[in-house]
C-alpha cells in the first residue's frame, strides 16, 4: 500500500467515524449535534478524499434530520408557462469574487433578462461583492442573508420557507454546506433544483436532492454519471455563461499595458492565470518542466502566472530558476492590463483553471492546454475541455504536440491573431448569445420535467479509477489534507456544547478560543466591519 492509498484508507475511516457519531446524535434526537456533525464529515471529506464523490448514507441522514426538524414543508407550485417572469433562485454559501462560481452565477443572471433572480446565502462572512448586488436588484430580485442569528437548521428551514415562493432553484453551494440538503431533502413539494457541479472533481452533498445536475464541461459529467449516481436523464450539460463585452472600450493598448507591467515590447508574453495549488507539480505534471524546452528554444519569451505569490518558496525558486523569465504576479482581481499584454494563453497544469482559458480565448488570446489524461479517462476532470475547443487544436494529452503548437505561436504574431480570432468566434457562439440561451432554456425545462419524477434513485458507483488518486494528489499539495473539520465546524454549536469541546482536549491540542465564536455571531461582527469599511478583502 503506497502513500496515497494510505492516506484514501484515513479519510474513509475518519468520514465513517463521523457519520457514526452523527447517527448517534440523531438516535438520541440531539438534531442540532448530529446536524453539525454531518457537516463536519462532509467538510473532511471535501478537504481529504475518501474514494467517493457521494455518500447515500450522508444523505439519508440528511433527509432523516430534516424530516425530524422541518417537518411538512409550505407546498410549491411547480412552474407553468405564464405571463409573468420566471422566478429563479440562487443559493450561495459564500458570494465573493473572484470566486469562478459566483461570477458563473453572475453572468447567467446578466444573460437571462427574461428572469427575476434572487439571491439566498447561507453562510456570508466576506464584505458582499457590489457588482453582483447591481445585478441582482437590475433582474428585480432580492437579495436574502438566511444566516443571521441562526444555525444550521434554523438557516435550512429558512430557505426551504423562501424557495416555496420561486420557480426555480439554483443550488451553487460550498461542497462541505449542508443548509441547502436540510432544506430540500425529503421535500418533494419543492421547486424544481438545479445543482451547479463547479466542484466536480470532489465530493459534494446533494446528489440525490436534485432534480438536474448542471454540468459545465463533458469530463464533469461524466465523472458524475460514473461516480456520484446520477442517472442520464438528470446529467445536464450548459458551458459557462461569459459576457464578452466586459473589456470594450477600456482595454489598454498593449504597449501601455508592457509599460505598466515592466515587460519589453520585443517580448513574446505567455499568461497563466491559476491558483498557486493548481500549479503546484507532482510526479506526472510539472508546469515548469513542460515549458522549460520553450523557454530554452525562445530567448524572447516571458510567462507571467498571476495567482501565485512571488514571496512563496516554490515560485521564487522557479522565478530564480528561469532567470526572471517566469514572473509570479500575485492574485489581481482586474486582469485589463495582464490580458493585453499578453500574446497567448497557457492552461495551468496539473490542475487546469478553464474559467480563465475561457476568458482570455474571449478576448482573442490563442490558448494551448495540456492535460495528463485523455478525455475517456476519468480523471480528465482536472484538465480543461469544452465544446468551443472541439474543433480546433486547443487541448493536447502529448507533451511534444503541446510544445510544437506553443512554439508556432511563439513563432508567428500573425498566426497568434488568426487563430486567437477563431477561438474568439468558437467561445462566443457556445458560451453567450441565443445558442447558449437556447441552452439555458433546456435546462430549465429538463428540471422541471425530472420534478414531476421524484423521489431519485442514486445509481451505482462505479468503482475505483485513476481519478482518486489525482484527487489526493491535489489535495495533498494544497494542504486541504491537515483540515480539522470538527474544529472548524464547532462553531455551529451551542455556546455551552463548544466550550464542552474546548476543555475536553488537551492543553496542547486547545486551538483559540476564537474558533469557538458563534457562527451567527461572527456574521453579525463582520456585517458591522463591512458597513465600516474594515471587512477583510
Amino acid at each position: 500500500m503506497d502513500l496515497l492509498d494510505s492516506e484514501q484508507q484515513k479519510a474513509e475511516q475518519h468520514f465513517r467515524l463521523l457519520i457514526n457519531k452523527a447517527s448517534l446524535a440523531a438516535s438520541r434526537r440531539s438534531w442540532l449535534h448530529a446536524s453539525v456533525l454531518l457537516q463536519a464529515a462532509v467538510l473532511g471529506t471535501w478537504a481529504r478524499h475518501p474514494g467517493f464523490f457521494f455518500s447515500r448514507e450522508a444523505e439519508e441522514l440528511a433527509a432523516r434530520i430534516a424530516a425530524n426538524t422541518l417537518g411538512t414543508r409550505p407546498p410549491a407550485a411547480h412552474p407553468v408557462e405564464t405571463s409573468r417572469p420566471r422566478r429563479i433562485l440562487h443559493v450561495l454559501s459564500e458570494a465573493k469574487l473572484p470566486g469562478g462560481h459566483t461570477r458563473a452565477i453572475q453572468r447567467l443572471i446578466e444573460a437571462d433578462s427574461q428572469s427575476v433572480h434572487s439571491l439566498a446565502v447561507t453562510q456570508q462572512l466576506v464584505p458582499f461583492p457590489k457588482e453582483l448586488k447591481q445585478t441582482i436588484h437590475g433582474s428585480g430580485g432580492r437579495i436574502h442573508f438566511l444566516d443571521r442569528w441562526s444555525k444550521l437548521i434554523g438557516t435550512a428551514r429558512k430557505l426551504a420557507d423562501l424557495a416555496a415562493v420561486h420557480d426555480i432553484i439554483v443550488l451553487s453551494p460550498h461542497p462541505h454546506d449542508i443548509v441547502p440538503i436540510l432544506a430540500f431533502a425529503g421535500n418533494p413539494s419543492c421547486p424544481p433544483l438545479i445543482h451547479f457541479n463547479h466542484a466536480d472533481h470532489v465530493f459534494w452533498l446533494g446528489a440525490g436532492v436534485a432534480d438536474v445536475i448542471w454540468n459545465f464541461r463533458r469530463s464533469g459529467l461524466a465523472l458524475a454519471s460514473a461516480r456520484r449516481g446520477i442517472e442520464p436523464h438528470r446529467a445536464g450539460l450548459l458551458p459557462l455563461p461569459l459576457r464578452l463585452d466586459e473589456r470594450s472600450g477600456r482595454a489598454p493598448s498593449k504597449q501601455d499595458a508592457r509599460r505598466k507591467l515592466g515587460l519589453p515590447d520585443d517580448a513574446v508574453v505567455a499568461l497563466t492565470v491559476a491558483s498557486a495549488y493548481k500549479l503546484k507539480p507532482h510526479d506526472q505534471a510539472n508546469y515548469f518542466d513542460l515549458h522549460r524546452p520553450l523557454l530554452d528554444a525562445c530567448p524572447a519569451l516571458r510567462i507571467l502566472l498571476v495567482g501565485p505569490s512571488p514571496d512563496a518558496q516554490i515560485f521564487r525558486d522557479l522565478t530564480a530558476f528561469s532567470g526572471g523569465r517566469i514572473r509570479c504576479e500575485g492574485i489581481h482581481m482586474d486582469l485589463a492590463d495582464h490580458l493585453a499584454a499578453a500574446d497567448l494563453y497557457l492552461d495551468s497544469t496539473p490542475f487546469a483553471s478553464q474559467t480563465s482559458l475561457l476568458e482570455a480565448a474571449a478576448v482573442g488570446l490563442p490558448c494551448v492546454s495540456w492535460r495528463t489524461f485523455p478525455a475517456e479517462n476519468l480523471a480528465s476532470v482536472f484538465g480543461s475541455d469544452d465544446p468551443s475547443f472541439d474543433d480546433l487544436p486547443v487541448c493536447f494529452t502529448d507533451p511534444s504536440a503541446y510544445r510544437s503548437r506553443v512554439a508556432s505561436l511563439i513563432d508567428d504574431a500573425d498566426f497568434r491573431v488568426a487563430e486567437g480570432r477563431k477561438l474568439a468566434t468558437s467561445v462566443a457562439r457556445h458560451h453567450c448569445g441565443d445558442e447558449w440561451k437556447a441552452s439555458l432554456d433546456r435546462l430549465y425545462r429538463q428540471a422541471i420535467e425530472n420534478a414531476r419524477q421524484r423521489p431519485h434513485v442514486l445509481a451505482p458507483d462505479l468503482g475505483p479509477a485513476e481519478v482518486n488518486r489525482e484527487v489526493m494528489r491535489l489535495q495533498l499539495g494544497s494542504g486541504q489534507w491537515a483540515l480539522d473539520s470538527e474544529g472548524a465546524t464547532a462553531s455551529f454549536l451551542p455556546l455551552i456544547e463548544q466550550w464542552r469541546r474546548y476543555w475536553s482536549l488537551e492543553a496542547g491540542k486547545r486551538p483559540s478560543p476564537r474558533v469557538f465564536i458563534p457562527f451567527y455571531v461572527s456574521r453579525m461582527i463582520q456585517s458591522v466591519k463591512n458597513a465600516a469599511g474594515l471587512g477583510r478583502r
